[in-house]
Parts: structure tokens; C-alpha cells; sequence
């Protein structure tokens, strides 16, 4: 990444853990909850798995109805090259995210790729809602990294 892109990077990672401080955590959840609980960051640690191990500047998650996620200092990245709304769903994630419409992920990996940016995108493999315990799998799809493609998180 260049200095400017660094920069901007080190400044969202200072944005987000000024707000990490104020998240709410007006929810209580059962231990049989659907949700996730505030404790379980899934999606983070899925980044970070990500991250540690590749050179990955920006990684998309699928999971919701929307579209894929970014968070943490990924969606800093996003809302800030992109435009894309930061969000914590409601005050229910101790993260802030940005949602990409499932519709324009091509197009975002276009701009990605002309910034420089490297790029995972994960899909979710299964998802079985009568079993809430379980797993969900997210296997990586498109990458600029094409060693990535097939990797399961």
C-alpha cells in the first residue's frame, strides 16, 4: 500500500477503537439466541485469520440478507474510498461493518484492484437455521491472491 493508503488505514484503526468504547450493549442475549452474542466476534476473527496468514488488505464476508460485510478497519476503508455507511447493526456487534450489495461485488473488486488493494471474498457454504450451534462455514470465492480461492474459515 502507499503512504496516503497507510495512513488512512492507521487513522480508521484509531476511529474504530474510539468507538468500540461507546458501543451499546442494550441487548441481552439467551444462551439459545440466534444472534450473536456481543463476546463472539465471528466476523473479525475471520479477517484476522485471514490477514495473519495472507496479504490481504480488505476482506468481504457474506452472511447477512444485504450483502457482503467489511469490518473493523476494513469497513474504515471502505466508508472512506467508497462511501459505504459504517454501521454496528443496532448497537448489537462490539465492531463497526459497512455492507457491499451482493448485486455490485464485481464492481467493487474492479475499484479495489484499480487502488491497489488486495481482496478476499468469502460466501457462506451452509447454512442450516434448525441448528443454530452449528458452524457456519465461509469458504473463499474471489481473491486477488488465487491461493486463497477454495479456503475454508
Amino acid at each position: 500500500m502507499v503512504t496516503d493508503d497507510m495512513q488512512t488505514v492507521q487513522q480508521a484503526l484509531t476511529n474504530l477503537d474510539s468507538r468500540k468504547k461507546k458501543v451499546s450493549t442494550r441487548r441481552s442475549y439467551s444462551e439459545n439466541s440466534p444472534l450473536i452474542k456481543l463476546s463472539d466476534p465471528i466476523l473479525p476473527s475471520i479477517k484476522n485469520q485471514i490477514k495473519e496468514k495472507h496479504s490481504i488488505d480488505v476482506v468481504l464476508l457474506a452472511g447477512g440478507s444485504l450483502g457482503y460485510s467489511a469490518v473493523e478497519e476494513d469497513a474504515e476503508l471502505m466508508h472512506s474510498k467508497f462511501g459505504h455507511k459504517l454501521h454496528d447493526v443496532g448497537g448489537t456487534r462490539p465492531y463497526m461493518l459497512t455492507t457491499v450489495p451482493y448485486p455490485i461485488i464485481d464492481k467493487i473488486i474492479e475499484k479495489l484492484k484499480r487502488l491497489g488493494f488486495s481482496y478476499a471474498v468469502l460466501n457462506v457454504l451452509e447454512k442450516d437455521h434448525r441448528h443454530i450451534k452449528d458452524v457456519v462455514m465461509r469458504e473463499v470465492i474471489k481473491s486477488s491472491d488465487r491461493q486463497l480461492i477454495g479456503l475454508k474459515f
